[in-house]
């Protein structure tokens, strides 16, 4: 046998996470290829967006992400507008199409990890860095590429009566936490400082609609 490693002190929280790695055989490094791929990405994404007509500048909603605490990325982003009877819903989530082409070499690590690989205080991500944490990421007040889905609600209802799917340009408002948006709620706010423009009134409002649509439909079940 040859030593070819060692990984530090058994039991410790770093070492025991390298030893589920390995013996699960979870891939960490990326072909040479990929990273060469991703470094010849733009980093003007305004511009990068802009060059496709059919790709829509949504960059005046205020879309927001929300997630928790301890989360390194942000793939999807949301924004409710209320006019008259109806009421509109946007989710965007980042276009990682744009980015990771099929038969590419970045296609080809993703493809063998199939997911990102989440361990207490690490993560082994399906996309290298410059994908995941930061062009793939729905950071905010910088412009990132997504796609969009719009639904629009009749007054009360659970489904929506329109719905559209788009390729966008966002801009990111705020990183909001589920905390946060928790204690605005029992507080009776309906807007947040931090996010300028996000209804967090009408968000709510459609958000205990459509749950209290989802219960009663598992009930039927």
């Amino acid at each position: 046998a040859e030593v070819v490693g060692v990984l530090g002190q058994s039991g410790s929280l770093k070492v025991e996470v390298e030893k589920l790695v390995a013996a699960a055989g979870v891939p960490v490094a990326f072909l040479p290829a990929a990273l060469a791929q991703v470094t010849a990405f733009s980093q003007d994404i305004a511009a990068e967006g802009l060059k496709d007509p059919n790709r829509k500048d949504i960059t005046h909603i205020p879309l927001v992400t929300i997630d928790g605490e301890d989360a390194k990325d942000f793939d999807d982003a949301v924004h409710v507008e209320p006019h008259g009877q109806r009421v509109t819903l946007t989710v965007a989530i980042a276009d990682v199409s744009h980015y990771v082409a099929p038969g590419t070499p970045l296609d080809a690590d993703a493809s063998q990890r199939g997911t990102s690989v989440y361990f207490p205080r690490r993560v082994i991500p399906m996309l290298p860095h410059a994908l995941s944490d930061d062009l793939c990421s729905l950071r905010p007040h910088v412009p990132r590429l997504c796609m969009v889905a719009q639904m629009e609600f009749a007054q009360g209802a659970c489904v929506p009566d329109k719905t559209h799917f788009f390729a966008g340009l966002m801009r990111s408002r705020a990183r909001l936490t589920y905390t946060r948006v928790h204690e605005a709620a029992s507080a009776g706010l309906t807007a947040l400082p931090e996010a300028p423009g996000f209804d967090l009134g009408a968000a709510l409002e459609l958000y205990k609609r459509l749950r209290k649509g989802r219960q009663r439909g598992e009930a039927r079940r």
